[in-house]
């Protein structure tokens, strides 16, 4: 199997150290990239080699928490998160915003809370509707709340353990119904001592442990791929080796099959992006090496069995920090962003096409 990157792209350049977050939609005629910094959240159309086909729009505010965008039923769905402050504690911390075909605002949803150290939101649609998921975190308390959005109303409830201190979560549909995983650290270990969850959002189904981590921000992810549901995780499994990113197949029951399988180096700053395109994996993973900071990306089959060469978008004197991606019929498409360094602010994005044959 070889893969290569395609010509890069640049999209936008903030005036800011880093941005919030981005995340990527295939469309009806392209795709859809979303990204948030300093100056708000942004929403641009790229065709399937990233180029952009025209103008950024500004739907919003800054989403100081993360963000998440889901094209359904020719509307894209953006999930924003903006934690509270002090002078607003009660009020709604996550927005959705409804778009149109034209890539302009149509709808906004308020709910949900989420205090000041909150990361991460995520949103998956299902026949019993759209539903997303949050992080609520304070000092030394954090949680996950999900909500199942149906005819403008959200009902908002507590999906992780309130024993545990809970990470970001992450959504996804597979054989009809969402799934969701998240993991939670016990608040009193002296190291890291963990655990990723995964749960069936439909029915009363209990919550079931996936497998156990023993690093502090394991950051899963679940894709479904080839009629199979498959978790991504950070972990360090080896004192001898740098934090890895690992996969491992879900039964029916969300029990694991098999062993875990390490892929990529994951020792990066943001979540690695994980999805499913054409029965394949694909990981773009933040890492580093010799003090670089950048972007690997492979292609893994979905029985695991099989890998790529990594594939690393890197350049002298830039820090690779984070990535989203999406499904093109010739592969994937990537958001990659940096983060700026001392003695020269701004940040970079840019888009780049990623495929193997």
């Amino acid at each position: 199997m070889t893969c290569r990157f395609g010509g890069e792209h640049a999209l936008y350049r903030s005036a800011a150290r880093s941005f919030d977050g981005l995340a990527l939609s295939a469309a009806q005629a392209g795709l859809l990239a979303v990204f948030s910094d300093a100056a708000g959240l942004f929403v641009e159309a790229l065709d399937a080699q990233g180029r952009a086909r025209g103008s950024q729009l500004r739907i919003g505010a800054r989403c100081g928490g993360g963000l998440a965008a889901l094209w359904q039923r020719e509307q894209l769905q953006v999930a924003c998160l903006r934690p509270s402050v002090a002078s607003e504690p009660l009020k709604p911390a996550v927005t959705l915003y409804t778009l149109g075909a034209d890539v302009h605002v149509t709808a906004e949803q308020h709910f949900g809370v989420a205090r000041r150290l909150s990361q991460g939101v995520a949103l998956a649609a299902d026949a019993h509707g759209l539903h997303c998921a949050w992080q609520d975190a304070s000092v030394g308390e954090s949680r996950v709340w999900v909500a199942t959005l149906t005819a403008g109303s959200a009902t908002p409830a507590v999906l992780s353990d309130p024993a545990y201190r809970a990470g970001s979560p992450s959504l996804c549909e597979h054989r009809g119904a969402v799934v969701a995983a998240w993991a939670e650290l016990q608040p009193q270990a002296v190291a890291p001592v963990g655990r990723v969850m995964a749960r069936a959002l439909a029915g009363d189904a209990a919550a079931v442990m996936v497998t156990s981590v023993r690093d502090a921000v394991s950051s899963p992810s679940v894709v479904s791929v080839a009629g199979q549901l498959v978790v991504a995780f950070r972990d360090r499994r080896s004192r001898g080796r740098k934090t890895g990113l690992y996969l491992l197949r879900l039964d029916d029951g969300l029990g694991p099959v098999g062993r875990a399988v390490r892929v990529a180096r994951a020792d990066g700053v943001a979540q690695p992006s994980v999805q499913a395109c054409a029965g394949a994996i694909i990981a773009a993973t933040p890492r580093t090496f010799a003090g670089d900071y950048f972007v690997g990306v492979v292609q893994v089959a979905a029985k695991l069995d099989r890998m790529s060469g990594e594939q690393q978008f890197y350049e002298d004197s830039h820090e690779f920090a984070q990535a989203a991606a999406a499904c093109t019929p010739g592969g994937a498409l990537l958001l990659i962003a940096e983060r700026g360094m001392l003695g020269r602010p701004g940040a970079a994005l840019r888009s780049v096409p990623f495929g193997c044959r």
